[in-house]
């Protein structure tokens, strides 16, 4: 598995792999990459502020990917969990970017519980962490 939090600079309209852990295998093309707001799994987040989760090999076969350089960048990545996450200023909360969990072994076509309750631990782990720093915020779905 994988874990990396994507961001954009202000005024920025993709977002690209700021931070990731340190046994991450990334390649090139995937740090390099901007996604679009809306698009993928971490764009689907950002613009919809809500916890999401793709089946990336469905998202590769619905040709969402225009380029087949795009395609092979992404092949490994079996399942991605996004999470958006915010800072918090004086205005209030202001969305800071979205913490991401891939996987890369072959996934049924039914998410794996045991790989969701790790992302989510993760995601836990993370939030207070963030929180108690005072550096950003996860807001959970009601």
């Amino acid at each position: 598995m994988q874990f990396n939090v994507i961001a954009g600079k202000k005024g920025d309209l993709r977002l690209k792999i700021c931070r990731t852990n340190r046994a991450a295998r990334y390649g090139q093309c995937e740090i390099d990459y901007m996604w679009p707001k809306g698009s993928g799994c971490c764009g689907s987040a950002w613009a919809d502020k809500k916890l999401r989760i793709f089946n990336n090999q469905l998202f590769i076969k619905s040709g969402a990917f225009a380029k087949e350089e795009e395609k092979e960048c992404f092949k490994d990545v079996h399942w991605v969990i996004s999470i958006p996450i915010f800072s918090f200023l004086k205005k209030g909360l202001k969305f800071f970017g979205v913490l991401n969990t891939d996987t890369l072994s072959k996934c049924s076509i039914v998410l794996d519980r045991k790989i969701l309750q790790i992302s989510k631990t993760y995601a836990i782990i993370f939030r207070y962490l963030c929180e108690s720093l005072n550096l950003f915020y996860i807001i959970e779905d009601e």
